[in-house]
């Protein structure tokens, strides 16, 4: 073998060698990228579970916000009804001699109670049961009064003509109606100190 013949052995040999460390390589790129896609999938799902989580709880918190808006605003109207029954109360309680005839007063009433009673029954799925229990009292409550005016009222022209005792009654049940709405105020206090701490 002559000196050309071994000089082109080694190119050979080197264009072999490099060939397969050339292939070698590009089988681990091939490997390398197969790892890195499967990766990069299993990435991207996570990503895609992790929006949909995301996405299920601002949901949720909207739904909550909903309900608690509802529950601020049937808080407020509650207690605005059972304000305006204890008005009609007061205006009955402070009548002067002939100044408020009894069917009037009656009439007046029953349409803040039938207010009360009506705006229970709107409310109550956004009330928690405590709230509930409350209003439902008050409710009852403006129904007790009212019976007693259209019992003691029958046969009186004006109001003016209720006895110490009815009156004595009266203001009773005006004490008790404005617990409720204290206790109701506190509860929206709640709600609102809560959501504010939330925020």
């Amino acid at each position: 073998m002559g000196p050309s013949e071994g000089l082109m052995d080694s190119k050979v040999l080197i264009a072999i060698v490099t060939s397969g460390v050339s292939i070698i390589v590009a089988g681990i790129s091939l490997v390398a990228s197969i790892i890195n896609t499967k990766q990069m999938g299993r990435s991207n799902l996570e990503v895609e579970k992790l929006r949909h989580e995301l996405s299920k709880q601002e949901r949720r918190e909207a739904a909550a916000d909903a309900h608690a808006d509802a529950s601020l605003t049937s808080l407020q109207s509650a207690i605005r009804a059972i304000q305006i029954f204890k008005d009609e109360m007061q205006v009955i309680l402070a009548a002067v001699e002939k100044s408020l005839d009894s069917e009037t007063a009656i009439s007046h009433v029953l349409q803040a109670r039938e207010k009360v009673f009506s705006l229970y029954e709107e409310v109550l799925p956004n009330l928690e049961k405590q709230d509930a229990d409350i209003f439902h009292g008050a409710k009852n409550r403006c129904l007790s009064v009212q019976n007693l005016l259209q019992k003691r009222l029958k046969e009186m022209r004006f109001v003016s003509e209720l006895s110490n005792d009815d009156r004595q009654q009266l203001y009773e049940y005006r004490s008790l109606l404005t617990d409720a709405q204290q206790t109701l105020r506190d509860s929206r206090a709640d709600k609102l100190a809560q959501r504010m701490t939330a925020a």
